[in-house]
């Protein structure tokens, strides 16, 4: 295994086929992990890190260390990988394989790909696109924008003003008193509501022209449903959960 460690200025590490382990430490730095399962850190600072093929985990910066920060860009290659943003607005592309992408504080940009994907938001107004898979979205704190893109997706957007658009297929969006959802694309008979600690029975709607329909609970709005009439939707579009 090889074991690098960086310095405090701009250092370029290049991986091998099988598994390396490096630590860029300070700098805008460049980490490719090439074959194997690799571990790559980038530390402080704006990073670009890339697992290449492989099962790897990326961190943009320190785990758990909230006084280092930094931009990042992680891309995960082929193989199933983790890749977690941490500090900074990052963006993380997980490509190919089934991967996992927390993006950590910030305002983070996480994409899919291909596979079977789970994406994380968290803190920071982050966005999110599962595109080809049966992707899991959930966003965190903050003002997040998810899109399912293809494959049966599950979206959370979490709290906040959220902007949620589920692509095809047969996709589910959770709803909770704690959020504002503006569902752009919902389909009647084919996506489906999830309510969070929320029963059908008390919920309101309010079909405007034009618009769509805004959902209501404990007198105030939790979602509108762009270009869906009232007369759509039954309580078979929605579950408690």
């Amino acid at each position: 295994m090889v074991s690098p460690y960086g310095t405090a200025g701009n250092d370029t590490f290049t991986g091998t086929s099988g598994t390396d382990w490096y630590y860029a430490m300070g700098g805008n730095d460049s980490l490719y992990g090439y074959g194997g399962a690799d571990y790559l850190l980038g530390y402080a600072d704006d990073d670009y890190i890339d697992g290449g093929d492989g099962d790897d985990y990326l961190w943009g910066d320190a785990a758990h260390d909230t006084s280092v920060t930094g931009d990042d860009y992680l891309f995960g290659g082929n193989g199933n990988d983790y890749l977690f943003g941490q500090n900074g607005n990052d963006t993380l592309d997980g490509w190919s394989g089934h991967d996992t992408l927390y993006g950590g504080s910030g305002n983070d940009s996480l994409l899919g790909y291909t596979g079977n994907d789970y994406l994380y938001g968290e803190s920071g107004d982050d966005t999110l696109l599962g595109e080809n898979g049966n992707d899991t979205l959930i966003g965190g704190d903050g003002w997040d924008t998810l899109n399912g893109g293809g494959g049966n997706d599950y979206l959370n957007a979490g709290s906040g003003f959220n902007t949620v658009t589920s692509g095809s297929g047969f996709d589910s969006i959770v709803l909770s008193a704690s959020s504002y959802n503006h569902i752009t694309d919902f389909q009647d008979g084919v996506d489906h509501i999830l309510l969070d600690d929320i029963q059908f029975n008390s919920l309101g709607f309010t079909f405007i022209s034009g618009t769509g329909t805004f959902l209501t609970y404990d007198g105030h709005s939790i979602a509108l449903l762009v270009d869906v009439a009232e007369s759509q939707l039954t309580a078979a579009d929605f579950t408690t959960i």
